[in-house]
């Protein structure tokens, strides 16, 4: 039971926040194949995840502990989540001004 808390942890503070920034900074699923999705999912989570830990430890006064690690990687999620959001809302419903334009403004 214990390597599966470990795979969740893993996952939640490696995988899942980089995955959603990967929506936010590029909403269309043709942009990016899968595999290049994952392996820059993994990237922005480990350079995100720490780098806003630290930040917070250093100047929040907030420490370090497991909750506070999953509110940052909850709030890292949750903040990508709303920019794909809001950028899919304010996506062109014509598909030859997506096509037309690399950036969703």
């Amino acid at each position: 039971m214990r390597w599966l808390w470990l795979a969740a942890g893993l996952a939640g503070t490696l995988f899942i926040p980089g995955y959603a920034w990967t929506y936010a900074l590029f909403p269309k699923r043709k942009q990016l194949r899968p595999l290049e999705r994952g392996v820059l999912s993994f990237c922005l989570s480990s350079a995100l995840v720490p780098t806003a830990i630290y930040l917070l430890n250093r100047f929040g006064s907030i420490r370090l502990s497991v909750f506070s690690t999953l509110c940052v990687a909850g709030g890292l999620t949750l903040a990508a989540g709303t920019s794909w959001a809001v950028r899919r809302q304010r996506a062109p419903t014509n598909s030859d001004e997506e096509s037309a334009s690399g950036f969703i403004p």
